[in-house]
């Protein structure tokens, strides 16, 4: 979960509790819910088209690269080569990435 959907789950959260009267210390140690349904729909295509962290895309890449995730929905990033590298899959319609010299690239390399 990002710092956003965090704070977002936590604004939402302390919003529905003041109606209970639950202490505001409770909300904020609490563990935020899924999205329900009615949110996802709510939101459309923002949250129908954010990837799970786990869902990186194929490529040679992962033969080379290591610590891979989806941050903020559509970045692939790994530790390539030694160092950082990213990649804005809403950018690479084939949906395979590469690893050229360090960087993540679309495609193949």
């Amino acid at each position: 979960m990002t710092s956003l959907e965090r704070v977002l789950a936590i604004a939402l959260t302390l919003v529905a509790q003041l109606a209970s009267a639950v202490p505001v210390e409770q909300v904020i140690e609490a563990r935020p819910a899924p999205l329900s349904k009615e949110v996802v729909e709510w939101l459309g295509p923002v949250a129908q088209n954010c990837r799970p962290k786990d869902a990186v895309p194929n490529g040679s890449y992962k033969n080379s690269c290591h610590s891979c995730e989806i941050q903020g929905c559509q970045w692939l990033v790994c530790i390539c080569d030694g160092k950082r590298t990213s990649l804005d899959m809403n950018n690479c319609p084939s949906n395979i990435a590469c690893n050229n010299h360090g960087n993540l690239q679309c495609g193949e390399c």
